[in-house]
């Protein structure tokens, strides 16, 4: 594996892919990360030591320095930079007895060159404290300036890395692995640590290797798109004397309270910033969907509040001003020189929440063949978004949570892989669903680091068919019984029907096809299987293509239970084929008959 992936960019959010080669087989690849952190530089004006063949001894010329590392902990980075001294020395190691003492027989690394620059990673470290020991070895002004850089990268931070590949990869094969970052609002030359794992099976996530991942903010940013999740905070860069205009957090009925915040990475950031909200029908919101449209900020703000004392800005508008619409957060800098701010939106909610319209959806705006089943599962909703790749090819996204207090609902957004038989699911951004009434509703996501939003309508008529004289509720979300191998979204009303199936290529990348009998039935029980390709969610629209791919035949057997079969063969580029029969029950709660 390579020693060291790096990444320049000016985004805040985004993605970018590298590759992989020459490795064994990973028949349920698996990719981990962490990250991405900003590290501590810690400075001493340290004396040589005047027992240097004894960095153990307590003696004047030691910089020591204790370190909480979490369970999760991928990476745990240690190194000395340039310095006045002759040579310095480092050593890093477990505190295994608690006692906060560093010992000869606890150390893990040592970094002795004879200069002054040193090194010492420690990777999939278990958890614990350690302890981390800089000696002037040869001192050269004596005290010597000493800096130590110090880095525990793993899961849970504010910068999110997401790391994501195929679920089977042959041996020696070119592996593309995507890795997409989130909330990376760090001022520009600012130097973030993460970290990806390989590993072959994911009862062993790490085993081939952990890759370290430099990320350096190049530049401040234009504006983009920010979708402001309720209660979800986002990081983002603000230039000097400057403002982002486009977050935005979209306000549906039934919304009694807005409480947007920010603040910076220091005091003297976060009291100049200042926030100022903005309203804009929903009827205008979409002229640039997905993305944001500017806002109109030549009048006065509904609402504003500057940071004082150390402490960032804080507003929440009138109640009698908090009507549905998209609200725009603008955020200002007042301030000679860029800002690394985080910014929050919380929503709260009176009354009853509009019932939710499970079944499928579609794009009220874009005629782009891509939409999303969005039901209830129990105490839980559920969602699967088709779409297609950035190479046109269809691809899915699944999204669960619990049931959540009003309108709003919000998911991380998972990736699933496959390795035959198994699913996987990885993390790579967030989903949101605005519920504005039964029949309409926004989709925002963060995808790749990719922000948008979409007005949706439900698919055509859910009335239930007539069999047997007897009205039958089938629509709904379907899983095969053996466990792994996907599932299906079936709409079928009194005079159609369509299920669409979320399955895998052979290299364990999620995809799916289109069951539509010809001509249309509710009763058919044949229909092929068409591979359809487009635009994905944030590219520019294209022709979409619809090509046959293979054969689905089904067996209703009642409202919670059916078998069907899937025959067919990936047309290219997507490679693989399967038949194969299966036994399938109704994953989402019964729908009532219209």
């Amino acid at each position: 594996i390579p020693s060291e992936w790096t990444i320049d960019s000016k985004e805040i959010s985004g993605w970018q892919e590298f590759s992989l080669s020459g490795l064994v087989a990973m028949p349920d690849a698996t990719f981990t990360s962490g990250g991405l952190v900003i590290p501590t530089l810690m400075v001493e004006d340290l004396p040589q030591d005047p027992t240097p063949d004894s960095p153990y001894d307590d003696s004047a010329g030691l910089m020591t320095l204790m370190l909480e590392v979490s369970s999760d902990t991928l990476w745990l980075h240690t190194s000395t930079l340039e310095s006045t001294a002759n040579d310095l020395d480092l050593y890093v190691g477990l505190d295994a007895n608690n006692d906060g003492i560093a010992e000869k027989d606890e150390e893990l690394c040592s970094s002795i060159s004879p200069t002054e620059i040193e090194l010492c990673d420690l990777f999939t470290p278990v958890a614990g404290n350690y302890w981390v020991i800089v000696q002037n070895y040869d001192a050269n002004l004596d005290p010597d300036e000493v800096t130590l850089k110090t880095a525990v990268v793993g899961k849970n931070t504010l910068s999110h890395l997401y790391a994501s590949g195929a679920g089977i990869v042959a041996v020696g094969a070119n592996q593309k692995v995507r890795l997409s970052w989130d909330n990376a609002g760090a001022r520009p030359e600012t130097e973030l640590l993460g970290a990806v794992g390989v590993g072959t099976h994911r009862e062993t996530p790490n085993n081939i290797g952990i890759i370290p991942v430099t990320f350096t903010k190049t530049d401040v940013d234009d504006p983009k798109t920010l979708v402001l999740m309720n209660g979800i905070s986002r990081g983002l860069t603000v230039q000097a004397n400057g403002m982002h205009n486009l977050a935005y957090i979209d306000i549906p009925p039934g919304a009694d309270s807005l409480t947007v915040t920010a603040s910076g990475e220091d005091g003297v950031q976060s009291e100049n910033l200042k926030i100022e909200l903005y309203r804009m029908d929903f009827s205008s919101a979409f002229a640039s969907e997905p993305f944001a449209a500017e806002p109109n900020i030549s009048g006065n703000p509904i609402a504003s509040a500057t940071g004082s004392n150390g402490n960032g800005p804080s507003v929440t508008p009138p109640v009698n001003t908090l009507t549905q619409g998209r609200w725009y957060t603008v955020l200002k800098n007042n301030r000679g020189s860029h800002a690394s701010a985080r910014i929050k939106a919380d929503v709260s909610f009176s009354g009853d929440p509009i019932t939710i319209d499970a079944g499928l959806w579609a794009p009220a705006v874009r005629d782009i063949s891509q939409g999303f089943d969005y039901g209830v599962t129990g105490s839980d909703r559920a969602m699967i978004w088709y779409t297609y790749d950035e190479d046109g090819q269809p691809d899915w996204y699944l999204a669960a949570a619990a049931h959540q207090e009003g309108n709003i609902w919000t998911a991380d957004l998972l990736r699933m892989t496959n390795d035959g038989l198994l699913q996987q699911e990885t993390p790579i951004g967030h989903a949101s669903i605005t519920t504005l009434a039964e029949d309409d509703n926004i989709f925002s996501w963060v995808l790749y680091g990719k922000n948008g939003s979409e007005r949706n309508i439900p698919s055509p008529s859910r009335a239930c068919p007539e069999i047997g004289g007897t009205e039958r509720s089938y629509t709904g979300l379907w899983g095969s019984e053996a466990v792994g191998v996907g599932g299906a979204s079936g709409l079928i009303n009194r005079n159609s029907q369509v299920f669409i199936h979320f399955i895998y290529d052979d290299e364990g990348n999620p995809r799916w096809l289109l069951a539509v009998p010809d001509p249309q039935s509710p009763t058919a029980e044949v229909a092929d299987l068409l591979q359809f390709s487009g635009a994905c969610a944030v590219c520019d629209e294209k022709p979409v293509s619809i090509e046959i791919a293979g054969t689905f035949t089904r067996s209703i057997t009642d409202e919670s239970n059916l078998t069907w079969t899937l025959d067919y063969t990936w047309l290219s580029p997507l490679s693989g084929s399967v038949k194969r029969t299966d036994d399938a029950i109704k994953l989402t709660l019964r729908m009532d008959c219209q």
